[in-house]
């Protein structure tokens, strides 16, 4: 008979991912505030640690319950008030948080015919375009005005204000595919937790972190800043699409 070793929920330190060390599970959910080694490793002083301390507790993404999550970090929301097969899309939390401020939204236009897959809108995130895609297929029938005016709903309310477009003549058996709120709100805590963890392993392997700690009086939190437009978005499209 065989037993697991570890817990499903331990993963590798990022100081192990990056070569530093050789072996080192992470417990703490990537809170390297809390955690004495990389205190240790990054030379920072030391701060008062307590070794009952608990483990910070994992942050859940709002998911909510009356739509459907696309693989690539979308949603679908039947509208049959709208008619039989009509849907309003948008990005999930998950999306909107590592997107973060938006200059320009250019959803598909109506009338357009989009095959699952095809690209919703062009959104200007720095200096560079990103096509979230449709998890769906169908014909576009209405666009959101308000993130033409407005783009940074499109992240700063994702399942409200920040809607992008409504589909008709949309699959039944393609809404079938798609994840219920349980397993979409999976997906995006572990999403989460990877992106987190590329982001610290980009940091250590990378000369970027110190870079941007020198000279200023606290390391940079915009991350779009830290790595630059193109290594960021480049980053973003491993987790939206």
């Amino acid at each position: 008979m065989s037993y697991p070793v570890l817990a499903p929920d331990v993963q590798p330190c990022v100081w192990m991912c990056a070569g530093v060390i050789r072996y080192w599970l992470c417990d703490r959910d990537f809170d390297c505030e809390a955690c004495p080694l990389d205190v240790a490793l990054r030379s920072r002083p030391a701060q008062r640690y307590d070794a009952r301390r608990p483990k910070r507790s994992r942050v859940h993404l709002e998911t909510p319950r009356d739509r459907l999550y696309g693989p690539g970090h979308t949603w679908v929301q039947p509208r049959s008030e709208r008619g039989e097969g009509t849907c309003r899309l948008g990005l999930d939390a998950f999306a909107a948080a590592i997107i973060g401020d938006v200059s320009d939204v250019r959803p598909r236009h109506p009338g357009q015919r989009l095959a699952r897959r095809d690209a919703l809108c062009d959104l200007q995130v720095g200096s560079d375009v990103l096509r979230p895609r449709s998890p769906v297929s169908g014909r576009v029938v209405d666009c959101n005005p308000d993130v033409r005016t407005h783009p940074r709903r499109v992240t700063a309310e994702p399942y409200g204000k920040g809607w992008i477009v409504e589909l008709t003549d949309v699959d039944p058996e393609e809404l079938l595919a798609l994840s219920g709120p349980t397993s979409g709100q999976e997906h995006a805590d572990t999403d989460l937790t990877a992106f987190r963890r590329e982001v610290a392993c980009r940091l250590l392997c990378e000369p970027v972190w110190q870079e941007t700690s020198r000279g200023d009086e606290r390391p940079w939190t915009d991350l779009r800043r830290v790595f630059g437009d193109e290594a960021y978005m480049s980053l973003v499209r491993h987790f939206i699409h």
